[in-house]
């Protein structure tokens, strides 16, 4: 027979194992265009199965990187930033309109996971994925 404190700890170290044969993940890193130009600013959010969302930001060439994203299914939005001036910063604001001019206007679509369209599966590993939006 064996003890109940053996049994216990053999429990203990199974469920430990099992614990550590969780989730896969991937890197995934790309370019997003827009209207064949790369996406100047702004950020790309993925949505795993769980909806547990993982976000970039994008670079002056459109690209990003995000080095954990789970293994699976993933909604992607894209978004360009939201420009809130302080109040009494005219100076502020004048640079933040400045800079907004310079951005495409990129449909509120790409922001809704569920009006994006933007899916894809993610495998484990490094990985590129591109988005080309119109």
């Amino acid at each position: 027979m064996i003890p109940r404190h053996a049994r216990v700890m053999a429990l203990l170290v199974v469920l430990l194992l099992l614990a550590g044969c969780g989730r896969s993940w991937g890197k995934v890193s790309g370019t997003v265009r827009y209207q064949g130009k790369p996406l100047p600013k702004g950020s790309i959010t993925f949505y795993d199965e769980a909806n547990q969302a993982v976000t970039s930001p994008i670079d002056a060439d459109g690209k990003y990187t995000i080095p954990k994203v789970a293994v699976g299914k993933v909604k992607i939005t894209v978004a360009l930033p939201l420009f809130i001036p302080m109040a009494g910063d005219a100076e502020g604001a004048a640079k933040m309109r400045a800079e907004q001019r310079t951005l495409p206007n990129l449909p509120l679509r790409y922001a809704d996971a569920e009006k994006s369209g933007l899916v894809r599966e993610v495998k484990a590993g490094s990985q590129t994925m591109d988005f080309d939006l119109e």
